[in-house]
C-alpha cells in the first residue's frame, strides 16, 4: 500500500489488531474537554548553613493546561521537605519549604510528587546543599593525636591547619 493513512483501507477495521502486518500503528487522541495537569517548575534548589535560619520557601504552580476541572494531591518523599497545602483545586500553589533542624553538613535530595484528579502525575526534584558554619573549627584526628584547625573562606573551601601539636 502506498500514500498516506487518511483512512483505513477496505480490508481494515477499527479496533482490530493485524500482527502479520508490515506497519502496525494506531492513534489516540485526548478528549478536547480533559483536564491535563501542570506543575511549575520542575526543580527546586534551596541552600542553608547549618544552625542558620531555614532557606526561604519555595512555590510550585500546579495548574491545569486543558479544559474542566482538576483536583490534586502532593507528597514529599523526605520529612525535611514540608508542603502546603497537600490537596487542592487548581490553579493554586505548593508551598515548599526546607526544614534543616537537626540535618548535619551535606548535600540532601527529594522527591515531590504531584498527582492530578485526571490520573497525571507529575514529580519535581528538590536539593539542598547544607554548608558547615563559618569560620574556624577545630577537629581531633583520633589516633594520630593532632588537633587540625578549619577555616572556611568565602569560596566555601576550607584552609586545613595543624598548630604544631604533632
Amino acid at each position: 500500500m502506498e500514500g498516506n493513512l487518511t483512512a483505513l483501507a477496505g480490508a481494515w477495521r477499527t479496533g482490530t489488531v493485524y500482527p502479520d502486518g508490515v506497519l502496525s500503528a494506531y492513534a489516540v487522541t485526548a478528549d478536547a474537554n480533559s483536564p491535563v495537569l501542570a506543575v511549575a517548575p520542575g526543580a527546586l534548589t534551596f541552600s542553608a548553613t547549618v544552625g542558620g535560619a531555614f532557606p526561604p520557601p519555595a512555590n510550585l504552580s500546579v495548574s491545569n493546561s486543558g479544559s474542566g476541572s482538576l483536583s490534586f494531591t502532593a507528597v514529599a518523599n523526605q520529612a525535611w521537605l514540608q508542603l502546603n497545602p497537600l490537596s487542592g483545586t487548581v490553579p493554586n500553589n505548593i508551598q515548599v519549604s526546607a526544614v534543616t533542624a537537626g540535618l548535619s553538613a551535606g548535600t540532601y535530595t527529594g522527591q515531590i510528587t504531584v498527582s492530578g484528579s485526571s490520573g497525571t502525575t507529575k514529580t519535581v526534584s528538590a536539593t539542598l546543599p547544607l554548608i558547615p558554619t563559618r569560620g574556624r573549627s577545630a577537629c581531633q584526628w583520633p589516633g594520630w593525636g593532632v588537633t587540625l584547625h578549619l577555616d572556611q573562606k568565602s569560596s566555601g573551601e576550607y584552609d586545613c591547619y595543624n598548630y604544631g601539636n604533632a
